[in-house]
């Protein structure tokens, strides 16, 4: 078992929040709905080094909280991994609410949302289908959208984000626990003979390759 992290976002660009007019700004994140605006945070993290293949017995994400608006019962989000080998930057036309979203899906109803306490969200199913993608390379990067699903207006929470200079104690952080690898050795026989008939007795021309999955 090893385990990636935990991780916090590292530069200013990773995370944000997606706001009115489609717009995307390098803010602390507010995730819920504001004034009758939908608010969705996102949370980037480059560099993941989980072999592609590795079965993960958990990740995580770790937000702090800054503040709350309104009723946190009222603030209702799903969490999303974004479908993709290697997560793009953020940007205006790269939005939490665009991206391609992962079959597996996280609801996160928060019980509470206290400034400056920590809350975690359980996110391995969605790790899990990112880097069993056959193009997840490691070293790449994910990112993950928290995305506002019917809170009731001017309720929203906000976690503290890479410029509040606070470091991993304020950053949102990522930690992934995983067996690397496949199985182990794949063995592969090719007939070296191809198609061509065999006339002959005895035993046929075979060549093998071995791949080292463990060190993928």
């Amino acid at each position: 078992m090893a385990t990636w992290g935990p991780t916090g976002i590292a530069a200013t660009a990773d995370d944000g929040t997606e706001g009115e007019d489609n717009t995307w700004t390098n803010y602390p994140p507010i995730m819920g709905d504001d004034s009758t605006i939908n608010k969705h945070g996102g949370f980037r993290f480059p560099n993941v080094t989980v072999a592609q293949g590795s079965t993960v017995s958990s990740a995580t994400l770790r937000f702090r909280a800054e503040r709350l608006n309104g009723t946190v019962t009222s603030v209702h989000l799903t969490v999303y991994g974004d479908d993709a080998d290697d997560a793009a930057a953020w940007s205006s036309t790269s939005r939490p609410s665009q991206i391609t979203q992962t079959t597996a899906s996280v609801d996160w109803d928060p019980a509470a949302w206290v400034a400056n306490s920590y809350y975690t969200v359980t996110i391995t199913d969605i790790v899990q289908e990112i880097v069993s993608r056959g193009g997840w390379a490691s070293g790449n990067a994910m990112r993950f959208a928290v995305l506002d699903d019917s809170s009731t207006d001017s309720n929203f929470i906000r976690c503290y984000d890479y410029t509040d200079g606070g470091g991993a104690n304020y950053n949102v952080q990522l930690t992934i626990e995983y067996t690397a690898g496949g199985a182990g050795l794949t063995f592969t026989a090719t007939d070296a003979q191809g198609t061509q008939a065999d006339t002959t007795a005895g035993f046929r021309t075979m060549a093998a390759t071995v791949t080292d999955n463990l060190n993928a």
